[in-house]
């Protein structure tokens, strides 16, 4: 399973100067936490499915009419 360990916010100021934020607020880290989270989840399936293939995946090709 694919995890995040770690994010952060990078601020790059006007005179080029560069910063990382380390205070913020839960109003703003929650909405980021369930983003990430969502970001997980397709990081994993995209792993399983280079590794593995598709599964329970249905199709009626090559099957021929049931007869009646």
């Amino acid at each position: 399973m694919a995890r995040i360990t770690h994010w952060t916010i990078k601020v790059k100021w006007d005179n080029g100067t560069e910063e990382f934020l380390e205070d913020i607020p839960n109003y703003v880290a929650s909405p980021v936490d369930e983003m990430l989270d969502e970001l997980e989840q397709i990081k994993t399936e995209e792993e399983h499915y280079e590794n593995y293939g598709r599964i329970n995946k249905r199709s009626s090709e090559g099957r021929s009419p049931s007869l009646a």
